[in-house]
């Protein structure tokens, strides 16, 4: 008998639990965040399903078709006669976990690394860098025009605001997105520290057959 695992995503919108006990795994939304409860809950429970409540999710192991875990992100679990039913969540620190826990139930399944195209995921956080530096550069450009006096016409968006609410609400527009072009330069940052430490790659898991 396998040790019941349990591993929660706080990162979702609804807390999600995804517990593997006896070959099974379950997954659902949860209240009840602490970890070390769950596990207490199910250590001895005959059916989980049952203990974590409605809208449960059940995975026998035989129904697996195979599982993906990006480590330091997210996992995906798909199941069913077709394979079409998925489990999903986000598993920050407990990726690896997940993939020990599926080896060591079905040690002869295949185990499969696959690394997505850096150059790709590199130019689209460039992409998204470039639109929302670009707007927020365009707002900064208006509202300080429009204060200096030193633009009298505009583009018809922008006239529309500023005669509704004056330059205000041009300002706090350019500041959120600028905000955001700085939210998206940090995550580039990391993207490309990731990519440069080997971290960014998904495992699978599948049977041989």
């Amino acid at each position: 008998m396998t040790p019941t695992r349990v591993w929660i995503d706080f990162l979702a919108e609804k807390p999600r639990l995804l517990a593997w006990k006896n070959g099974c795994f379950y997954a659902a939304e949860v209240t009840e965040t602490d970890q070390a409860v769950w596990e207490e809950r199910l250590r001895d429970a005959r059916d989980p399903g049952q203990v974590i409540g409605p809208g449960c999710q059940v995975a026998p192991i035989q129904l697996v078709t195979r599982v993906e875990v990006d480590l330091g992100g997210e996992a995906r679990i798909y199941y069913g006669k077709t394979g079409m039913q998925m489990i999903k969540l986000q598993l920050v620190a407990g990726g690896q976990q997940l993939l020990d826990a599926v080896k060591e139930s079905r040690p002869d399944w295949r185990h499969d690394i696959r690394k997505a195209s850096a150059s790709k995921r590199l130019m689209d956080d460039l992409k998204g860098v470039g639109a929302f530096g670009f707007i927020s550069l365009f707002l900064w450009v208006f509202y300080f025009g429009i204060e200096s006096g030193k633009i009298d016409r505009a583009h018809w968006i922008i006239a529309l605001i500023v005669l509704i609410g004056g330059t205000i609400p041009l300002a706090i527009l350019a500041g959120l997105c600028s905000l955001v072009t700085i939210a998206l330069v940090v995550m580039l940052v990391l993207s490309m520290l990731g990519i440069a430490a080997g971290k960014r790659e998904t495992h699978v898991l599948r049977p041989a057959a």
